[in-house]
């Protein structure tokens, strides 16, 4: 009467390990098919560093690395300035770039991932010497002079603020960027 039973043990096993083994295979396609190439931006900055062989380093590219590990994914990296960079990413030219700031107008053309890379933080300097302005007061800031980027993210938040704040500062030089 044992021997019946032994069978039934071991052909349960053998089914035990037979199903496993083909509910496992399902996963190993979808990996394989989860490697391609991804076209990614880079431009020299203080978070994408490329060295004097050609390595690259910085936030962005470590940021990058970590999500390529996570997908399976490898990079065909494309070199052009920040501004360039965006517009190929709006026109669907290359696949990933790092450093983006969100904005709603932005999230129209492209997508943003559910967890920011950073957290950007802004900060107004002012020569130490100059002792009408404090820190304390935001309206000592009035009719003072401001630097910022024609057209960047930055400039159009430091409005915002500067609104916000029912200030009146005064924008002395832009650069396009």
């Amino acid at each position: 009467m044992k021997k019946p039973k032994v069978k039934l043990q071991k052909y349960s096993c053998l089914f035990l390990c037979l199903f496993l083994l083909f509910s496992l295979r399902p996963a190993t396609v979808l990996a394989e098919e989860a490697k391609k190439n991804i076209r990614v931006g880079w431009y020299e900055d203080s978070y994408n560093i490329t060295g004097e062989n050609g390595q690259r380093s910085g936030y962005g590219y470590e940021f990058q690395q970590s999500v390529a590990a996570y997908t399976g994914w490898t990079y065909d990296y494309v070199n052009a300035g920040w501004s360039d960079l965006l517009k190929m990413m709006e026109n669907r030219e290359i696949d990933l770039m790092s450093g983006v700031s969100y904005t709603e107008e932005r999230a129209e053309k492209m997508l943003f991932s559910e967890l920011p890379m950073g957290e950007e933080r802004y900060y107004l300097y002012a020569d130490l010497r100059n002792t009408d302005i404090s820190a304390s007061d935001l309206n000592s800031l009035n009719g003072k002079r401001v630097g910022l980027l024609e057209g960047s993210i930055h400039a159009t938040q430091f409005f915002e603020w500067e609104e916000k704040h029912d200030l009146i500062l005064l924008l002395i030089k832009t650069v396009r960027i």
